[in-house]
């Protein structure tokens, strides 16, 4: 079963962030009992990239997928990525409708998109597909989602949900906060309005809801707005040894 089927019909799938260029953390994600992860080349160490046929492996040997983050100035990579193993796309501080028809454009084969057809890739097993294989559409063809993390994109939030191609919204919750917060016009409602807006009309579009959730409390809060998707933060993976450390190393301990 795909991961856009899984999304719809068995909700709600578990991801994680994956910063460094470290195979062994994705297949250990998965083996965890993670569903996906997205590498993140917005925020991820250098290297990242590079190491990303090697990451998507990892998750293929886990049983999980592999999304990519761009960052903002690199949507016409997202084909190359896609061919690299990526299971789908990540976009931040999606802001435009016409940045939805650009990334579209770069990652969907025509007549929906301009990517180029290449079987002699990762995503084409190495000329073992055919290309009509490669070129599905429906189910199998690549994830797409935009993360709303700014005023901009909250106020063109119903010309971007129209958009063909988009596959539903990932919630920022920090970078939208901190828009909210920098906010001087006292209009604008607060975090908690913002993205209860934003759950209620992509569920109006019928389109996936995905959020960026700091730990249990906050996934609970987004389950309960609808979110399919709920992404962990990759600091998790650190913050059980810190508070590890300093239980053992307190006085009480």
């Amino acid at each position: 079963m795909t991961m856009r089927r899984r999304l719809r019909e068995r909700p709600p799938l578990l991801g994680a962030w994956v910063t460094i260029a470290a195979p062994a953390v994705v297949e250990g994600l998965g083996h965890a009992g993670l569903d996906m992860v997205i590498v993140d080349l917005e925020h991820g160490e250098p290297g990242l990239e590079a190491r990303l046929a090697d990451l998507t492996r990892a998750a293929d040997a886990a049983g999980i997928e592999a999304l990519v983050r761009l960052p903002g100035w690199r949507l016409e990579d997202g084909g190359r990525l896609l061919d690299a193993g990526a299971a789908g796309i990540v976009v931040p501080q999606l802001e435009h409708s016409e940045t939805v028809r650009r990334v579209v454009l770069a990652t969907a084969y025509p007549p929906a998109g301009s990517r180029g057809l290449s079987v002699q890739t990762r995503a084409g097993r190495y000329g073992s597909l055919k290309p009509e294989a490669l070129a599905q559409e429906g189910d199998h063809r690549p994830l797409l989602l935009g993360q709303i993390e700014s005023l901009a994109g909250v106020d063109n939030l119903k010309h971007i949900l129209a958009e063909p191609g988009l596959d539903g919204i990932l919630l920022g919750p920090v970078d939208l906060g901190a828009a909210l917060a920098a906010d001087a016009s006292g209009t604008r409602k607060d975090l908690e309005g913002v993205l209860r807006d934003i759950a209620a009309e992509t569920a109006a579009k019928d389109l996936l809801l995905a959020a960026a959730c700091a730990g249990l409390e906050e996934a609970r809060r987004f389950q309960i707005l609808g979110a399919s998707l709920l992404v962990m933060s990759a600091g998790l993976l650190w913050k059980g040894y810190r508070e590890l450390a300093v239980a053992i190393r307190s006085p009480a301990g």
